[in-house]
């Protein structure tokens, strides 16, 4: 999982913890989507997706 990202490093526990507790919110303001991709086999967590609203201007969005 950590090799796709950019940069291919691990986030802290407390990037983590912050990242979770901002995504409602984000959620809410229309400016954000963070999901967790679950393993339907086992339940475990196997990635993430997630949503960007970063141009309200021109109606754009990225998915990463």
């Amino acid at each position: 999982m950590v090799a796709s990202r950019v940069p291919p490093v691990a986030p802290t526990a407390r990037k983590i913890e912050q990242r979770c507790a901002r995504a409602a919110a984000q959620w809410l303001a229309g400016t954000r989507a963070e999901l967790v991709i679950v393993d339907a086999s086992d339940g475990r967590p196997a990635g993430d997706i997630g949503l960007f609203y970063d141009e309200p201007g021109t109606n754009q969005a990225m998915i990463g």
